[in-house]
């Protein structure tokens, strides 16, 4: 998924949905939501870069399923997620102007929200609206997000897929003097609850339905820095926490190096082939009445 200089049976390729649960303890919240693949012979380059529109396509299906929840009959809404999973998340890729290869603009997600929310009340008469939640590049928190999932909310996550890249003091020397760690590619995903430790994950990439558990991007690794660099390649603060999982895979290094390439050169020298790819949670969170 590109971003600006910033997861019913119809189909065998969608999971059935699942049935609402409340948990015991007050930090525990799971939603119902479909589970849509983003990979399916009827997309543009069969759903290369369509993850964000078969999330925002199954929470907005999550809304419609709640009962009590109305679309206003023959309104863009009402007709299109009232037909086939492929239709609704083809219907909310062309609602965000998405491109077939390089994937969804940052800054056009909540298009896929806006506009189909407009035709859709809750069960107490309301209009249904997403929340876009921008607190970058203040402190980040995951605690936000868990509120909101307690409230019935259902949560799309931005991923940034961040490569960890080793910086020596220069070749032939090679003495490690920090890490940096960039953005190389996004994801999007959607989260339909908490159960106190764990999110609930639903993944359009394989399809998956996943708990995972964030933990804080290290500012050191065995003593060296890391430098940690998002969107528009900002450097983010020592005192600013990330929120991330991983390392998810690794990358392979270069096997040849420009003449000037003092780290690929000691890469080499030290045998070191491979480096760990992160996913961490950049800027924007999308939210959606549950």
């Amino acid at each position: 998924m590109k971003q600006a200089t910033l997861i019913l049976i119809l189909s065998s390729a969608i999971v059935a949905t699942q049935a609402q649960t409340r948990c015991i303890t007050a930090d525990c919240y799971i939603n119902q939501m479909p589970l849509y693949a983003q990979h399916n012979a009827a997309f543009p380059n069969n759903g290369a870069s369509y993850c964000a529109p078969a999330v925002t396509a199954m929470m907005i299906r999550s809304q419609l399923d709640k009962p009590g929840v109305t679309a206003r009959a023959g309104s863009w809404t009402y007709n299109n997620f009232a037909a086939v999973y492929t239709t609704q998340v083809l219907s909310e890729a062309s609602a965000m102007n998405i491109d077939a290869r390089s994937g969804t603009a940052g800054y056009n997600v909540y298009l896929g929200f806006r506009n189909p929310l407009q035709d859709v009340k809750n069960s107490d008469g309301t209009l249904s609206v997403y929340e876009q939640d921008s607190h970058y590049p203040t402190q980040r928190t995951l605690s936000n997000y868990k509120a909101k999932l307690r409230s019935g909310y259902a949560v799309g996550l931005l991923i940034d897929y961040v490569r960890e890249k080793r910086i020596y003091d220069g070749f032939p020397s090679c003495h490690l003097d920090h890490y940096e760690c960039h953005k190389h590619g996004g994801h999007f995903v959607a989260v339909r609850g908490f159960d106190g430790s764990k999110f609930f994950v639903n993944n359009p990439l394989a399809p998956s339905r996943d708990k995972r558990e964030f933990g804080v991007m290290p500012h050191t690794k065995t003593g060296v820095p890391v430098r940690i660099y998002l969107e528009n390649n900002y450097l983010v603060p020592d005192t600013m926490n990330v929120n991330y999982i991983g390392p998810i895979k690794t990358y392979n290094l270069p096997t040849t190096c420009s003449t000037n390439d003092a780290n690929c050169k000691c890469d080499l020298a030290l045998g070191i082939s491979k480096a760990p790819v992160y996913a961490a949670i950049p800027m924007d969170t999308l939210y959606l009445a549950q």
